[in-house]
C-alpha cells in the first residue's frame, strides 16, 4: 500500500471512530453532510479516497475540527 492510500485509510479510520463515539447513523450523517449514503459508506470504509470538499462536509456535519482529525490520522501512519 502506498503512502497516499495509507493516509486515506487512516483518515477514514479516524472518521469512523468519531462517528462511533458520537453515535451518528450513516443515514443521518449523509443527510447532514449532503452526501449520498452509498458514497459516504465508501469513504468511511476506505473503499474510495475522500475528496477534500467531502472531507470538509463530513467534518462540519460531525462538528469536528478537520485539522485535529488530520493530525490524529498522521500520527497513525
Amino acid at each position: 500500500m502506498d503512502d497516499e492510500s495509507k493516509a486515506s485509510q487512516s483518515i477514514a479510520a479516524q472518521l469512523r471512530a468519531v462517528v462511533a463515539v458520537k453515535g451518528v447513523l450513516k443515514k443521518e450523517l449523509a443527510e447532514r453532510s449532503g452526501l449520498a449514503v452509498n458514497t459516504l459508506s465508501r469513504y468511511l470504509n476506505g473503499h474510495r479516497d475522500i475528496p477534500v470538499s467531502a472531507f470538509m462536509q463530513i467534518c462540519q456535519a460531525l462538528d469536528i475540527d478537520p485539522g485535529a482529525l488530520l493530525n490524529k490520522a498522521a500520527k497513525d501512519l
